[in-house]
């Protein structure tokens, strides 16, 4: 990165060298010859004759009104070719921001129909039967099934293969069973699964096989909420925060007030953040909270949201 930044430096410098002096010293000298060099041979004649010192000071007048005009028109030719370089340098990040903003979209409207197109990198011989191919793309046979026993909060895997979007099986066939009131702690090195296992059950990986059994999701009362290990702060106010992904509506809808909220706050004590900046204050959170204030505000949107 320091790598980068070092190129970077002297690129723009340069540049700017390049654009605000080379150029415009190039053609003051070049519009500067001949004017300075018109009037030589006027200053070979006699000056003190009225009429020769009279043409000889309108000569200079003369010489220094353009010099002055071509300098004025430099600066400002240089001044625009500038501002076309930065604006195309803009174009550029602006393509490349629309390019990636329209394949994320593409992707969500692919998600929300179920389509999902990811490059392989294993071979159909190779799955051992756990996925099946149609037309070289996998096949979730995979089952949801919503339990809709009144206070059955059970989440149940059975013989489910965690497989990545590339086809790389992580976990051949999981069978697990969490019941309302277990606490699970799931340790292991990087890449077997851990976080897999959470997008799987928050739908974002399909079920290639096996059966998920998970309780129905309520109005407004999701039946598992997810507190990642750096939670998303969105630019907005402190209540914006706490109610995310919640809008000001669905809030009043809901039925919460503010000292519901500031209640919140001093659960996971951050009563002191709604003190010093108010609810309504506009800031940009993931610069001002820290690490762990981040985490407690994860923990107050679980509150909130349950």
């Amino acid at each position: 990165m320091n790598n980068i930044f070092i190129q970077k430096l002297w690129f723009v410098m340069l540049e700017q060298f390049f654009m605000k002096y080379v150029w415009s010293g190039t053609g003051m000298i070049m519009v500067s010859l001949p004017i300075l060099m018109s009037g030589t041979s006027l200053q070979k004649k006699n000056v003190n004759d009225p009429i020769s010192r009279d043409v000889l000071n309108s000569s200079v007048s003369e010489r220094t009104q353009y010099l002055t005009t071509a300098r004025n028109l430099l600066i400002s030719a240089a001044d625009a070719i500038e501002r076309l370089m930065s604006s195309y340098k803009e174009i550029v990040a602006l393509a490349g921001y629309t390019y990636r903003v329209a394949g994320m979209m593409q992707v969500f409207e692919e998600t929300a129909q179920g389509v999902y197109h990811k490059n392989m990198i294993v071979e159909n011989n190779e799955m051992n039967g756990i996925i099946e191919f149609k037309d070289g793309k996998p096949i979730a046979k995979g089952r949801i099934i919503y339990t809709d026993t009144p206070n059955d909060m059970t989440i149940t895997l059975r013989a489910i293969p965690v497989v990545t979007p590339n086809c790389d099986i992580v976990v051949s066939s999981l069978t697990l069973c969490i019941e309302q009131g277990m606490h699970l702690l799931i340790t292991g090195p990087n890449g077997c699964g851990k976080s897999s296992l959470f997008r799987i059950l928050s739908g974002l990986w399909p079920i290639y096989a096996g059966e998920l059994h998970i309780p129905r999701p309520v109005e407004d009362k999701p039946c598992m909420f997810y507190i990642p290990q750096r939670p998303y702060m969105s630019t907005g106010s402190l209540c914006d925060q706490i109610i995310y992904p919640d809008s000001r509506e669905d809030m009043l809808r809901k039925g919460f007030t503010e000292n519901q909220l500031r209640g919140i706050l001093k659960m996971v004590c951050l009563e002191h953040i709604a003190q010093r900046d108010g609810f309504n204050a506009v800031r940009d959170w993931k610069d001002i909270l820290s690490g762990g204030e981040k985490q407690r505000m994860a923990i107050a949107r679980l509150f909130y949201h349950r």
